[in-house]
């Protein structure tokens, strides 16, 4: 991907502070010497190598090995940092903790993550090297992988475990995504069959703006020894007197499948095929064809089009090549005639597929494997030669109707297309993959004929208006041509994503003077947090208070982000029109018509909402039903308590409303947001993005 290949260049010219993860063994000892050799010679300006060491208190001895390590390192001249795990409470032994090392995987990375972001680190060194690339392969080949799963172990990767953490796992900065069009179009759904019909409104009508905030930046791992044995690790550290420990645990063949696979090639009993040599080879081949693979899915993605990506609502409608462009361009990729997709063919398209999928996706990357999509590649990737054979029988089922039926045949014409239509319609059904529904586009009017038409049915000189029921008159209509309108799917009961955070309370004076968006500013938004794995937000509330109330010890006021609901619209419809600002922008028919064209049905309660609790009014507790007598304190806590709906923050609706947590000043919410990290290659080879 691109954006891999940029992590790559980075890495290679990175200067300034730079980490290695030191355990105390001879591979790390060994990096954590060539790095300060590295730094000593001068050859990569403004280096400074910094070292962790992780203390995992999971023994009576972890804590005086740390610090014997970190003593070493000082005699080395590195900086160290013990990292020490923090365990639940829970758990007074953490070595009997069940799936340990599990647990101390992610406490180890994230407690790395968190120490780089602290130190502004950007990149961790490891000290993996190629026995440990083979051991890991040749596991992975005996647990059943294939394709990218053998492609050994990456010498440049995000750093995982930390998926959520701001400033470690792809966040920490951000950069505006340039969209090729400033409209927005408008979508009308059909509630009963979920099909969709789109049009874009005349380029002389306002919309929202096109362009992406995007969160980026996060920790990279590099391995610089990969194409190391270990035996030549060790003799760096001998050669150079570089002292090491030895865990004897690692050898023990009994203990784990991971040591029973290191002694068995130690000792050479494995057949040729499964010996170092041969594993090697097989992942290189295997990142071979890995690389073979994306270069086949960019031309795939270079077929297909977004004619919009809406990241306030989290929708995008794509649309996805006709069988001939899929037969053109299979040919060029060299799969063959043969009939029907070949298995290749089906793994490209399950790779496209996903990749579609995670711009929208509340998972992480690569969180579905590709044999979860390649049931549902044959929903948007029709089969050229199944569309061939077909096109074949209709025509020569119209030149038998010609010949015999000459007077009946424009009839016969428009029954077949009916017909047609009708199984184009029945095998377009809507789907859910990856966490994104798919719905079929039934009607869809591009923005160049959108344009036209306008001009066609007004005189000029009048002010054009978006209408998107007209379109199905519009000549250049296109009907049920494997366009698809993508969405979040819809949320499953009783598990709708919900996020608590207090706000830090600021003076109205002071916020609009500190209008830095650093975190270190003096009147700081609350930590940055993610969303339903789509968002990232930070707030803030902003209130009229004196000079010596702003000194006081910093207020918050509680907030709740969560999904909009069915009954959350009554109370903003109610709340907008008892506003007395008559804001256009923020009105009752503002946001209907918003949601209505950019949002519709079940696709709003998928947008984000703020939301805070304040006191019952009492006429409304008097006609509650009496609670049971039995409930408990925090039960009792809610009836008195209920949620006031303050802002759709993507939207950038402001919900009025008379709220005061027990403060006489009036108070505003501020926020920001960003949109998730995700593969700008896609959309950039989709036609959706500028250059750049």
């Amino acid at each position: 991907m691109e954006q891999q290949q940029q992590q790559q260049r980075a890495v290679v010219a990175a200067g300034g502070v730079t980490a290695a993860q030191t355990g105390g063994g001879a591979d790390s000892m060994a990096l954590t010497y060539l790095c300060k050799q590295l730094e000593k010679s001068k050859l990569v300006e403004g280096l400074v190598v910094k070292a962790f060491v992780v203390d995992h208190k999971a023994r009576e001895e972890s804590t005086r090995e740390a610090q014997t390590v970190a003593r070493w390192l000082e005699e080395m001249g590195v900086d160290p940092e013990i990292l020490e795990l923090q365990w639940p409470d829970s758990e007074s032994d953490p070595s009997k903790v069940s799936a340990f090392e599990t647990h101390a995987r992610r406490l180890r990375f994230q407690a790395l993550g968190r120490a780089c972001r602290n130190s502004a680190i950007e990149t961790l060194l490891m000290g993996h090297h190629q026995d440990d690339n083979v051991e890991t392969t040749l596991w992975r080949l005996c647990s059943g992988a294939r394709g990218a799963g053998l492609s050994g172990t990456p010498q440049v990767a995000r750093i995982p475990e930390c998926h959520g953490l701001y400033g470690v796992s792809e966040s920490g900065s951000c950069s505006i995504l340039k969209a090729r069009q400033a409209l927005r179009p408008q979508i009308r759904l059909d509630q009963k069959t979920n099909v969709a019909r789109v049009s874009f409104p005349s380029s002389e009508v306002v919309t929202a703006s096109t362009d992406i905030k995007m969160s980026t930046g996060g920790i990279l791992i590099c391995r610089p020894l990969l194409s190391f044995p270990k035996s030549r690790l060790l003799d760096t550290c001998h050669h150079n007197k570089v002292p090491y420990v030895t865990d004897p645990t690692n050898f023990d063949p009994t203990l784990t499948p991971r040591n029973a696979i290191r002694s068995l090639l130690s000792s050479n009993r494995l057949p040729r095929a499964l010996q170092a040599p041969s594993i090697l080879s097989l992942i290189k081949k295997s990142q071979d064809l890995l690389r073979d693979s994306t270069e086949l899915s960019n031309g795939l993605l270079k077929e297909c089009k977004v004619h919009d990506f809406n990241a306030q609502v989290g929708t995008m409608i794509v649309q996805f090549p006709s069988s001939s462009s899929l037969k053109d361009q299979r040919a060029g990729s060299g799969s063959g005639s043969g009939s029907g997709f070949s298995s290749k063919d089906c793994q490209i398209q399950a790779m496209t597929l996903r990749r579609i999928t995670e711009l929208l996706s509340p998972f992480e990357e690569n969180h579905f494997p590709l044999q979860s999509f390649e049931a549902f590649t044959g929903r948007v990737f029709p089969d050229p030669d199944q569309a061939l054979q077909q096109q074949q029988q209709q025509q020569q089922q119209q030149q038998q109707q010609q010949q015999q039926q000459q007077q009946q045949q424009q009839q016969q014409q428009q029954q077949q297309q009916q017909q047609q239509q009708q199984q184009q319609q029945q095998q377009r059904q809507p789907f859910t993959v990856g966490g994104v529904m798919f719905r079929p586009v039934s009607q869809f009017v591009p923005l160049a004929e959108a344009v036209a038409a306008e001009h066609r049915r007004k005189p000029e000189g009048t002010p054009s208006q978006p209408d998107c029921t007209s379109s199905s008159s519009s000549p250049n209509t296109i009907t049920s041509n494997n366009i698809w309108l993508l969405s979040r799917q819809p949320y499953m009961r009783h598990r709708l994503p919900e996020i608590r955070l207090e706000a830090p309370v600021v003076s109205a004076a002071s916020a609009a003077a500190a209008a830095s968006p650093d975190e270190t500013a003096d009147r700081p938004y609350s930590p940055w947090i993610l969303w339903d794995n789509r968002y990232w937000f930070r707030m803030r509330v902003a209130m009229s208070m004196s000079a010596e109330e702003d000194r006081n010890e910093p207020r918050t006021i509680p907030l709740i982000i969560r999904p909009l609901q069915q009954d959350d619209l009554k109370t903003i419809y109610h709340l907008l029109d008892q506003d007395q600002t008559h804001d256009r922008n923020h009105n009752h028919a503002h946001l209907q018509q918003l949601l209505s064209h950019q949002a519709p049905g079940t696709i709003r309660f998928t947008v984000p909402l703020i939301t805070t609790t304040i006191a019952k009014d009492k006429s409304e507790k008097k006609q509650r039903p009496d609670s049971d007598t039995d409930s408990k304190g925090s039960e009792q806590e809610q009836e008195q308590e209920q949620e006031q709906p303050l802002a759709l923050p993507t939207l950038q609706i402001r919900i009025p409303g008379s709220l005061n947590h027990g403060e006489n000043q009036e108070w505003t919410l501020e926020w920001e947001w960003m949109y998730k990290s995700i593969d700008t290659q896609a959309l950039k080879l989709m036609g959706w993005l500028l250059d750049g």
